[in-house]
């Protein structure tokens, strides 16, 4: 693959500033071992005819432009294959779910950031120093700036974060996949993905400018481990994050250098990774509308609680009826903790991103709980393009338990998917395996007895010696469908 110190190589111009007529310009290009203008002209692409022009403009600016392909091959440039603009042009509008995987043995992964864009703006380039915003993600595993940056940016036509459960939001291990579905209306967009390293002091992954896939086929690429450049490497937990066993003190020393090539790291044990080796598999397909008609069934599972009849919601995924890891809402809350579904109802009624909602019963004529074995069903429909599927019901007797799944993907046409969902605890009152705390359908008094607990939104530790109320928080709790019409 060609090699230039130039920022573009894409039949664009690079401009200098003005005033530069009495200065000396020096480009120092190198492409398949040419070191002069003549021979980058002979030998840049492998014979490829590139032409490189200089001119001035009308302010007095000399302008710089070179004319020929960049076609690019994996692994180049953060793996960017096929990024020059004559491949990305060739790219659709239209929606594309972007699938990461953790090919490492031991290495965590912090959700990745993912971006479609036009072909001029980069996430992050090898050989240039990172960003503040790289190195967020790089050294801290910080997404919120890259993030934010991407959002104000109106190159950047979609931006999101892939997650394995957008649910349980948290880094994807060895052998996991976090996914995103992106909605562009741009044609000839570009890929680019950031994500941590996260046992690594400046480590991270991913993609700059890839081309998207053109046809019905998924594009399937793996890429490398980067050094931001930023941070010393130095292979002592007390220098990362603590998840990998750091203090949290972020020490560390800098680095001040530019990105590329991770070295790779050893003697560290899980955390051993070979700087050559690919670190992460990226998939991109291109997906169709969500818009249609959907029947959706949730069936109890468990052996002796009932459940409040589901609320279900099709919705933009800018939003969430819940996510665990974060303090529940008043809407969670009141259905965790006392069965009522109307605020929920009421907030998904209000809000534009929602496209679809509505309540599953077993019987709508006569609406109430769904008992073991009983499933509740609904049929939902939205003209939105690009949605996803949410949906949340109490645990009856349980102080303030509850089942459901956040921004879950919906199914193509004539497709069904059918999935289990665990128990959560919306963190809002501590579990006491009392009847008397619980709700009057289950023994309690009614008076609503509790002690609050002001906690988040997890994963639910289960009941035992309650008798038909006793589950395992491990197992799932609910199966749902979804069949698309």
């Amino acid at each position: 693959m060609k090699k230039t110190a130039l920022t573009h190589l894409s039949k664009r111009p690079l401009r200098l500033a003005s005033g530069l007529a009495s200065a000396a310009v020096v480009l120092s290009l190198t492409a398949c071992g040419a070191d002069t203008l003549d021979g980058i002209q002979q030998d840049l692409g492998n014979g490829e005819d590139v032409s490189i022009n200089l001119s001035t403009n009308d302010d007095g600016d000399l302008v710089i432009s070179l004319d020929g392909d960049n076609g690019g091959d994996a692994g180049d440039n953060g793996g960017a294959a096929g990024g020059g603009d004559d491949a990305a042009a060739t790219a659709s509008a239209g929606m594309y779910r972007i699938s990461v995987t953790n090919l490492t043995t031991g290495q965590p992964m912090t959700p990745p950031v993912v971006a479609l864009h036009d072909p001029g703006t980069h996430l992050f380039q090898i050989g240039s120093a990172a960003s503040r915003e790289v190195q967020a993600i790089a050294e801290d595993g910080n997404n919120g700036p890259l993030v934010d940056l991407a959002g104000s940016l109106d190159s950047v036509s979609a931006a999101g974060v892939a997650f394995v459960d957008p649910a349980a939001p948290g880094p994807f291990f060895p052998g996991e996949t976090a996914s995103v579905t992106l909605d562009t209306s741009a044609e000839g967009q570009v890929l680019s993905i950031v994500n941590m390293v996260v046992c690594t002091n400046d480590g991270f992954s991913g993609t700059d400018s890839h081309a998207l896939p053109t046809g019905s086929e998924p594009l399937v690429f793996d890429a490398v481990a980067y050094d931001a450049g930023t941070e010393v490497n130095q292979l002592n937990a007390d220098y990362w994050v603590p998840p990998c066993g750091g203090s949290g003190e972020n020490l560390h020393t800098d680095e001040n250098g530019v990105t590329g090539p991770h070295p790779g790291q050893t003697g560290t044990g899980d955390f051993d990774f070979d700087g050559s080796a690919p670190v992460i598999r990226i998939e991109v397909e291109r997906v169709e509308s969500t818009a249609g008609t959907y029947e959706v069934s949730f069936t109890n599972l468990s052996t002796g609680q009932p459940m409040t009849p589901p609320v279900a919601a099709i919705h933009d995924p800018s939003v969430s009826l819940f996510q665990i890891g974060t303090p529940a809402s008043t809407e969670l809350q009141e259905i965790a903790e006392n069965g009522n579904n109307d605020p929920m109802v009421a907030l998904a009624g209000s809000l534009a991103e929602v496209s679809a909602a509505g309540l599953g019963f077993v019987d709508a004529s006569n609406p109430g709980p769904v008992f073991p074995g009983e499933s509740a069903t609904l049929m939902l429909t939205t003209d939105a393009t690009a949605q996803v599927f949410s949906a949340v019901a109490m645990v009856v007797c349980t102080n303030d338990g509850f089942t459901g799944t956040n921004s879950h993907a919906l199914p193509g046409a004539g497709e069904t998917i059918s999935f289990d969902v665990l128990p959560y605890d919306a963190g809002t009152e501590v579990n006491i395996l009392n009847a008397d705390y619980w709700v009057p359908p289950c023994g309690g008094s009614g008076d609503n007895l509790r002690t609050d607990e002001g906690g988040v939104t997890g994963a639910h530790p289960g009941q035992t010696g309650v008798g038909n109320f006793d589950f395992d928080g491990t197992d799932g709790i609910m199966r749902i469908e979804i069949k698309r019409h």
